[in-house]
């Protein structure tokens, strides 16, 4: 009976260390990527609203509404590209701070109408960083 006993006791504690191990190393893993996310989801956001400026194609309209939607405590970089429907590029928007090495990245692609008819393809990516 003493044998059973210590056996269950090795597979007890076994158990308990390897529970430990797989509890505290996947939450520190997320933990450090819980801020990114709040970032990433900052600037998610900010491209949705933004939308019908970065449609008007006029980057003092787009630089105006970004001030309005970022936070001053939030570093950001904003490149907008237009595309013909030939895939040729028409127009090139770059608004913000130059971009560091950490940092997360958002992007939306949108259409610019005239008159019910799609003139050009929009490509919006956004980089936010504290």
């Amino acid at each position: 009976m003493s044998k059973g006993f210590v056996f269950s006791l090795d597979v007890f504690f076994a158990a308990m260390i390897i529970t430990f191990f797989l509890a505290t190393f996947p939450s520190q893993e997320y933990e450090t990527h819980y801020d990114k996310l709040m970032l990433l989801k900052q600037a998610q956001d900010t491209l949705n609203v933004l939308t019908p400026s970065l449609q008007s194609m006029n980057p003092s309209t787009i630089n105006d509404s970004l001030k309005e939607l970022i936070p001053p405590n939030l570093n950001h970089s904003l490149e907008v590209l237009y595309y013909n429907p030939d895939n040729s590029l028409n127009q090139s928007i770059n608004l913000g701070d130059p971009v560091t090495t950490d940092f997360v990245n958002a992007r939306r692609v949108f259409l610019v109408t005239s008159e019910g008819n799609i003139t050009l393809l929009g490509k919006a990516e956004m980089r936010l960083w504290p």
